[in-house]
């Protein structure tokens, strides 16, 4: 008998990374869709509550499982275990450095990006990392990332057509919101899943399905997920995604010397550069009543672009009086308030502005210029274990699963400079993270 059959190893070793690999599957699936209509504030709370609750399960499942039988989880790479804990130790300095400690650790009524969730979402793609030992588990993590979305995508739709049994509020362009809170947010989050479900197109699955019968399905898949991405109407998640799609077709096309993929990475970027252009002044949907009631559509279009423009000049300014550990995480609000310009107020009724709409300045404002060093290295990492990975990997489907983690996190870094982050978006741009460290790790 084997070791890990013996007594000398409790059954719970054997069920530790399954265990772990299901709160991943857990997550990607019910996070999205996860929400409170009873709440005043329906979205965000629910979902960070379960995802902190998911963490803590994969930690409490992990940490006895890795003292009492360290190789049952998988090692990761050097470099990226070095800055990722570089990271989280910049986290907590910057918590307790702090302007309002108690504040940065569990974060406010008005942000709820605190100390506690910042951490999760690097440490629990970690967690998954781990517990990844076969290309198998990696897969079911895809095929969740992809299916989850369906619900979401299809509620999305209904919301576009005007039968959307619940009544949504909202100050955004588009009322397609579907489960995400916002229309920006639901285009960031199908900006992260396009990818992977593009990439499916060249991955049989060990499912008895053919590769043209997977092909169909995952096309319909895709064409769901593009619709409803157009319909938010999300600039920002637009250009993340155009971002993408071409990067993967992009990559695909140099690591198999493929014109026609050439040609069609070109396309995507011709076609969504064009209509980016008109997404300034073609409405696809009916604006929302808090959104039509104020302006047109081309007015209020210029009022996003000038209130993002006023944010970002105002949080630049703030950088340099705590340029190396910031203000500490879930103060930007108090902060910026105070410096906030009069010209804002009148760009948008409520003077309460919760995140810079930028990821470089919201880790700088948070963490420093140590905090955004410390993730430019763990994404730089990332991209050079997964390039690896893209280059060494002997088959079609290898590269297809290289290729849509690398355009994924790219897509994602892309609409991050735009619009504010969510708990479900960083989650998956840490998994997606992860899923690339494991193409090129494995």
């Amino acid at each position: 008998m084997n070791s890990e059959g013996s007594s000398v190893y409790p059954i719970s070793h054997l069920l530790g990374p399954p265990l772990i690999r299901l709160t991943g599957l857990l997550a990607v699936v019910l996070l999205p869709l996860w929400f409170n209509p009873w709440a005043d504030v329906a979205f965000e709370p629910a979902k960070i509550a379960l995802f902190l609750l998911l963490v803590l399960l994969a930690g409490s499942i992990a940490l006895p499982t890795w003292l009492r039988k360290p190789d049952a989880l998988a090692a990761p790479p050097r470099a990226l275990r070095r800055w990722l804990s570089a990271y989280l130790a910049i986290i907590a300095a910057a918590t307790f450095a702090s302007v309002d400690p108690p504040a940065s650790l569990w974060g406010t009524p008005n942000n709820l990006h605190g100390a506690l969730v910042l951490a999760a979402g690097p440490l629990f793609a970690l967690l998954l990392l781990l517990s990844w030992r076969t290309l198998a588990a990696r897969q079911r993590q895809v095929t969740a990332l992809i299916l989850g979305s369906v619900p979401v995508t299809l509620y999305g739709l209904i919301q576009a057509l005007g039968l959307d049994p619940l009544s949504w509020t909202t100050d955004a362009i588009s009322p397609v919101l579907s489960t995400l809170g916002r229309s920006n947010f639901l285009g960031a989050y199908l900006a992260l899943i396009i990818p992977f479900t593009l990439a499916r197109l060249w991955e049989p699955l060990p499912s008895g399905l053919t590769l043209a019968a997977a092909r169909w399905r995952y096309g319909v898949v895709l064409a769901l997920q593009v619709t409803c991405l157009l319909l938010t109407q999300a600039r920002g998640a637009w250009l993340g995604a155009t971002v993408a799609v071409a990067a993967c077709l992009g990559l695909l096309a140099y690591r198999w010397s493929d014109r026609r993929l050439a040609l069609a990475a070109l396309l995507v970027c011709l076609l969504g550069g064009a209509w980016l252009l008109l997404m300034n002044r073609v409405s696809l949907v009916r604006q929302p009543t808090a959104a039509s009631a104020s302006a047109p559509f081309v007015e209020l279009r210029l009022a996003s672009t000038a209130t993002r423009l006023l944010i970002w000049r105002t949080s630049a300014g703030l950088i340099g009086p705590r340029w190396l550990l910031g203000y500490g995480p879930a103060t930007f609000t108090p902060v910026f308030k105070p410096n906030s310009p009069a010209e804002l107020t009148s760009w948008q009724d409520s003077a309460i502005v919760t995140d810079p709409h930028n990821l470089v300045l919201d880790q700088w404002l948070t963490l420093g210029l140590a905090g955004l060093l410390a993730l430019v290295a763990t994404v730089v990492t990332f991209y050079r274990l997964t390039w690896r990975g893209l280059l060494s990997a002997a088959d079609r489907p290898a590269h297809a699963r290289s290729a849509a983690a690398l355009a994924a996190v790219t897509g994602f870094l892309v609409q991050a400079q735009f619009n504010p982050n969510v708990i479900v978006t960083l989650a998956i741009f840490w998994i997606a993270m992860m899923l690339g460290v494991a193409e090129g790790h494995s």
